[in-house]
């Protein structure tokens, strides 16, 4: 895989400033750690399947990764992906206990890590986008829903999961995953909908899907779409420019 660049957000300082204000430094030092690993996770499955790593981000949620071609692999093998960085709390705790054993850290800061790794395993696995567990969850409406269909499932959920995982999470005093919590809802609120960027990129995709045809002028994400246009059958790459036409007149109304 193929690194092209690193970007560091802008927001970083601020929110350096914010940690040490609130004495959360440890704490989120700590997170970051377990974000590297996890993103290290995605990064080694992602070159199982050879996929290319575009940018490797640092910002107010740690380490992320932008990996090209992930979304138009099969679907077992985007689940995989997506489980890959969850799957790496075991790794982190190998890691705490190697640590401890060699007496690297205090009680208070294995404590700390034993906890943070736990909370951010579970935390990314619950079906809000654009965790981990809220791309599995995409992923699996994409093999059964339209892909339309499935932008708008994305704000249902994260809607509904938001104050139950809000009450745990001030429960739990996770102050930085609720920042987080908070930023990811006003996101879907706000963006992840942009479904002409979908139409768009994947007009230009080739793609190894089995064929479907599709009566309704829907578009399946993990199907090679053919519709039935005046007693003719047409692919896909020629009904992407219709669609793209429909979404931009319902913008402008709007």
């Amino acid at each position: 895989m193929r690194l092209n660049k690193f970007y560091i957000s802008p927001l970083c300082p601020i929110f350096v400033i914010f940690l040490l204000f609130f004495n959360l430094f440890d704490e989120a030092l700590i997170l970051f750690i377990l974000c590297f690993i996890h993103e290290i996770g995605h990064a080694l499955v992602g070159l199982l399947f050879k996929c290319k790593i575009k940018t490797i981000s640092l910002n107010v949620f740690g380490f992320s990764l932008d990996i090209e071609g992930i979304e138009y692999k099969k679907f077992y093998q985007q689940i995989l992906f997506f489980l890959a960085g969850p799957l790496t709390y075991f790794i982190s705790l190998l890691f705490l206990l190697i640590l401890r054993n060699f007496n690297v850290i205090n009680d208070y800061h294995y404590n700390l890590f034993l906890n943070d790794n736990l909370s951010l395993a579970l935390f990314n696995l619950l079906p809000i986008y654009p965790l981990d567990g809220g791309h599995i969850l995409d992923s699996v409406n994409r093999l059964f829903f339209p892909v339309k269909d499935c932008y708008k499932k994305r704000k249902i959920y994260n809607v509904i999961c938001f104050v139950p995982t809000l009450f745990l999470l001030i429960k739990s005093n996770q102050i930085i995953l609720i920042i987080i919590l908070v930023i990811f809802l006003l996101l879907t609120l706000f963006s992840f909908d942009n479904y002409s960027y979908y139409l768009n990129k994947r007009l230009f995709i080739d793609l190894n899907y089995s064929q479907k045809i599709s009566f309704n002028n829907e578009l399946f994400h993990f199907k090679n779409n053919y519709y039935l246009i005046n007693g003719e059958f047409i692919n896909e790459k020629e009904m992407i420019p219709l669609f793209l036409l429909k979404e931009n007149s319902l913008k402008k109304k709007c």
